[in-house]
């Protein structure tokens, strides 16, 4: 998984998302210096939304559970406070 921030112009922003063979391109017209703080609490929720939805996935096609249950919690509680 990679994710590149592709700087074109001043205020232009190319965010893509690589996973094996395909990519998604948002284009942000923003002024980072207001707007940055937004655009990591989007990055890291999308990264968190990615990796509970890879640990659901594992567990319903593994029937065994990636994390111990109570590791499970705590990530989910301050996963969710983000």
């Amino acid at each position: 998984m990679t994710i590149i921030i592709d700087r074109t112009a001043l205020q232009n922003f190319n965010l893509r998302y690589v996973d094996s063979g395909f990519t998604i391109v948002m284009k942000l017209n923003c002024d980072l210096e207001n707007d940055r703080y937004l655009l990591a609490i989007a990055i890291l929720s999308s990264l968190y939304t990615g990796g509970q939805a890879f640990r659901q996935i594992h567990e319903l096609s593994t029937a065994k559970q990636l994390l111990k249950p109570r590791m499970a919690a705590m990530l989910d509680f301050f996963g969710d406070q983000v």
